[in-house]
């Protein structure tokens, strides 16, 4: 099939049933973009990207794994009224996926645990995002000690910051508790006030941000539930009503009617972007005065 094809692009339409395990054999293929689809069903085990040993031969399968890129199998949830599921089962822990950089399966219906070996196979230096939001991904949240995630590097030394800066997007699903290794310590980001070390993984129970689940800078932190909206009761919510957090539409409605003022709409892109990873990010986190966010550039 195709196996020297490089981009597969097949995004918003309407494909359904389940992803082909045929497509990993194209060994050079570095980005798939099959979102807002309707696609079903697990990921076949040819997709899993892991360091899996084939029973038959004893010897390592062959698949997409050392050149995968991009990944994007978003948005197959809730489309239409026969698929209001999109793809299931556990996320694999992708810890072959040696080459990538950019992971999203938002907007479905994984479920589980994570992996703690989870993307253990990555460039630190290359790797950028993976967003996980809106699944229904469970338990504690941990990594290995030794997991890439964790270190970011800083000029000659290695800087342990956990996944900060939304390196993993977990917000939106029933997380129980997070692993204390992973929150940074108290520190000041680029000039401002840093916010609480968990925070800026994801809130606590009983709190929330809207659209990311987490303290991402501080003009955005994670607000407590008040009254009789305290159905908060993950880490990472986006409302204070949970049984409205699988709506993603609602989100989404939410967004488009918020009155943002400039300066943080402008910081809420650079969030969703991974702006800290931009070739170029002059003045975006480097002060904090409403004057000054015209000069920003990026």
């Amino acid at each position: 099939i195709m196996e020297q094809l490089h981009y597969l692009g097949l995004s918003d339409n309407d494909f359904t049933g389940n992803l082909p395990s045929e497509w990993t054999t194209m060994k050079h293929l570095r980005y798939i973009e099959l979102n807002h689809n309707q696609l079903a069903g697990p990921l076949p085990l040819d997709w899993h990207l892991d360091d899996y040993i084939s029973l038959a031969t004893g010897k390592a399968l062959g698949n997409i794994a050392n050149s995968l890129e991009r990944l994007d199998l978003s948005h197959q949830r809730g489309l239409n009224e026969n698929n209001d599921r999109g793809l299931t089962g556990p996320i694999p822990s992708f810890s072959g996926a040696k080459s990538l950089r950019r992971l999203d399966l938002s907007s479905n219906s994984f479920s589980g645990p994570l992996s703690q070996k989870f993307l253990y196979g990555i460039d630190p230096e290359m790797f950028e995002v993976a967003v996980l939001e809106s699944n229904q991904i469970s338990g504690v949240f941990e990594l290995l000690d030794d997991s890439p995630l964790l270190l970011q590097k800083g000029g000659d030394q290695e800087i342990e910051l956990g996944p900060l800066n939304g390196s993993i997007r977990l917000g939106n699903n029933r997380i129980s508790d997070v692993e204390t290794s992973l929150c940074p310590q108290p520190m000041n980001q680029g000039g401002m006030v840093a916010v609480d070390e968990c925070d800026v993984v994801l809130c606590h129970p009983g709190t929330y941000s809207a659209f990311t689940g987490r303290a991402n800078l501080p003009s955005y932190p994670c607000t407590a539930c008040q009254g009789n909206y305290t159905n908060a009761i993950y880490w990472g919510s986006f409302s204070c009503n949970h049984e409205e957090e699988n709506d993603i539409a609602t989100v989404s409605a939410d967004l488009s009617t918020s009155s943002l003022s400039e300066k943080d709409a402008l910081l809420y892109i650079f969030d969703v972007c991974t702006g800290e990873k931009w070739t170029h990010n002059d003045g975006w986190i480097d002060n904090d005065t409403d004057s000054m966010h015209c000069t920003w550039y990026g």
